[in-house]
């Protein structure tokens, strides 16, 4: 039995990567999916970082079928939440013209993507952005054209001058800074609250942020210890109080750097912890587990995809009905974004761009998208940035709460 069910995975498996396999072969050879049954007027491009020129030599396959390479596959997964999303638009009788574009192909640069977006002229553009040069060269195409151009992926606003149509869904690191600053201040006044950095230019800009929210209001009080060395727990101790409970802010990104406080935080007995992260902890596994325990962990994320939503739930059904598996992060993110722009796209237009936050069609997030303007004198906002940020609650290896 047991050899039985192992065989039968491989045989999943294989299905799943020869499906893969098929779907670079018709996105090398097409360039763009159709999702319409009739003539549409209404557009969307699609930017997704592929790397199919790595796959192929001319029109020949040279990955195998068996092994998908990993840097792959955060492309494939947000493409195939495009897809079913696109599923589930036209089983709702809404039909678009979909073009899928390789932003890192080879023999087809960012500047001939332009070019034929310019000529099909698309209503709106969803991207997963990787690097600030392809987010200003499509950004000024976005603006040019007064056509919304969606960021999903990438949270940064380098170029970002006077641009109503760009519209962030991934939030800057400045506006997560400031929403935990705001429930760290609500919530922890009476704790002993230890901010922990190291040196480095995100982590001085991250600690300048927090530092400077602190002396806007009444402030907390909070002390900053640099630590640049992965933190261990005969660290932490002699930075803790054993009679009130110890709240250790992580001013850096690197999740290695992170995992390894709570993990010390765990072996600290005796002691009440929190650790409070960045954006970065959604993606880190090892928060599960036992080594992980007895601590309370809590990180900020612009994106809420938890268990029991009726839109998650529906959307790990149609995944494992085609790859035998469940739907990873970007999965959900290609999903959420297309099936929400695409809603808005078909009930208002040319007017999205002032319905952002319809909550008719929120899928699992709840955006909150406003206008950011950098410059105090300027007339219209440099982008939309989406301002909504949830707390991840976990214990023990689960997550308990978000908020």
């Amino acid at each position: 039995m047991h050899q039985c069910k192992k065989n039968h995975r491989q045989q999943m498996t294989r299905l799943k990567n020869l499906w893969l396999v098929i779907l670079l072969q018709f996105l090398a050879c097409a360039g763009y999916a159709q999702n319409t049954d009739s003539v549409s007027s209404k557009k969307i491009a699609v930017l997704i970082p592929f790397d199919l020129d790595s796959a192929y030599t001319g029109y020949s396959y040279n990955l195998g079928t068996l092994n998908i390479p990993h840097y792959f596959m955060p492309g494939l997964d947000f493409y195939n939440g495009v897809k079913l999303a696109l599923d589930s638009l036209q089983r709702n009788n809404i039909n678009l013209d979909v073009w899928v574009y390789d932003t890192k192909s080879k023999t087809k640069p960012v500047s001939d993507i332009i070019k034929e977006m310019n000529r099909i002229n698309p209503n709106i553009i969803i991207a997963f952005l990787s690097n600030t040069a392809e987010q200003k060269s499509f950004a000024d195409f976005a603006l040019r054209k007064n056509i919304p151009l969606v960021s999903v992926t990438y949270p940064n606003d380098a170029y970002l001058h006077s641009n109503p149509f760009f519209i962030m869904e991934n939030s800057t690191l400045q506006t997560h800074v400031d929403s935990l600053y705001s429930y760290v201040s609500r919530t922890y006044r009476n704790s002993k609250i230890i901010f922990l950095t190291r040196n480095g230019y995100v982590e001085e800009k991250i600690k300048k942020q927090f530092t400077a929210l602190n002396k806007t209001g009444k402030g907390v009080k909070f002390s900053i210890t640099e630590l640049n060395t992965n933190p261990a727990t005969s660290d932490l101790i002699p930075l803790m109080d054993s009679t009130k409970e110890n709240i250790f802010i992580c001013g850096v990104l690197d999740e290695a750097y992170g995992l390894n406080l709570v993990k010390s935080l765990s072996a600290a007995t005796g002691y009440t912890t929190v650790a409070i992260g960045m954006p970065t902890w959604d993606g880190i596994r090892a928060l599960t587990y036992n080594n992980c325990n007895n601590v309370r962990i809590i990180y900020t994320s612009p994106f809420h995809y938890s268990a029991g939503m009726t839109a998650v739930d529906a959307l790990k059904k149609m995944y494992k009905q085609q790859f035998y598996s469940n739907p990873g992060d970007m999965v959900f993110k290609g999903y959420e974004s297309t099936l929400y722009f695409g809603k808005l796209l078909s009930q208002y237009n040319g007017d999205v761009i002032n319905h952002l936050n319809d909550p008719t069609f929120h899928v699992a997030t709840v955006f909150n998208f406003q206008p950011v303007t950098l410059d105090e004198d300027s007339q219209v906002p440099d982008y939309f940035e989406n301002k909504k940020i949830y707390f991840i609650n976990m214990l023990n290896g689960a997550i308990t709460g978000v908020f």
